[in-house]
């Protein structure tokens, strides 16, 4: 039996999200772990298919970013599984433990739908089956991975990442300008409606490698 920790940072802009996955992606490829890295998909949808921060109150937006992000992670617990049928059961370099890390997830336009929509929109946005899919799996309710040669275990760690004060005001027209204290009160809620466990870094840590090390102890990678 093998397992896939699945690492979902998400929370408002302006925050550290990027910045933390790019340095838990170089400790953890430092140690030797695989890891697969979902980057940020939200700019890549705005830049190709013509959105911008205006615009984030649509559901067109928010939908193709939702399906684009579920699309991205799809992609790479398929990948996962290849990888491990590539060695076969009980091969002896098969990894003990494989990192899926996201930068962010597929709650993020689902917060952002809830503070800028009605609530039927919403609601269409996640009553579609990907979406509950993606519940499920950040929530722990589908522990199972993409079909293997072997058991893949999936074990979900939501991190939230809260604002620092200091770190606010960069503008590079792109970002969400909304509050981010504000918009974290958003993803607590939305966190807590769908049933999804998480663990919550701000101001409590500022520096990288501390945040790293908190990560990696709460996911039991760290040494």
């Amino acid at each position: 039996m093998v397992q896939v920790t699945a690492i979902f940072v998400t929370g408002a802009s302006s925050t550290g999200k990027t910045t933390l996955c790019l340095a838990l992606e170089k400790r953890l490829k430092a140690a030797g772990i695989p890891v697969f890295h979902v980057s940020e998909v939200a700019r890549t949808v705005m830049k190709e298919q013509g959105f911008n921060r205006e615009l984030v109150a649509t559901l067109a937006m928010q939908r193709a970013i939702l399906r684009a992000q579920i699309e991205a992670e799809t992609v790479s617990l398929q990948k996962i599984a290849r990888l491990f049928d590539s060695f076969g059961p009980g091969v002896e370099g098969t990894p003990a433990t494989v990192v899926l890390l996201c930068d962010r997830c597929a709650i993020d336009p689902v917060v952002y739908a809830t503070m800028k929509l009605d609530a039927g929109l919403v609601s269409s946005l996640t009553s579609e089956q990907p979406f509950r899919d993606a519940v499920a799996r950040y929530g722990g309710l589908s522990p199972t991975a993409y079909q293997s040669s072997q058991p893949v275990i999936l074990r979900p760690i939501v991190v939230l990442v809260t604002g620092v004060k200091e770190w606010q005001g960069h503008d590079d027209g792109v970002r969400n300008l909304d509050d981010p204290f504000e918009v974290t009160e958003y993803f607590r809620q939305t966190l807590e409606k769908w049933n999804i466990g998480y663990e919550e870094i701000g101001e409590n840590i500022k520096n990288i490698d501390r945040r790293v090390d908190w990560v990696l102890d709460i996911a039991g990678l760290n040494g």
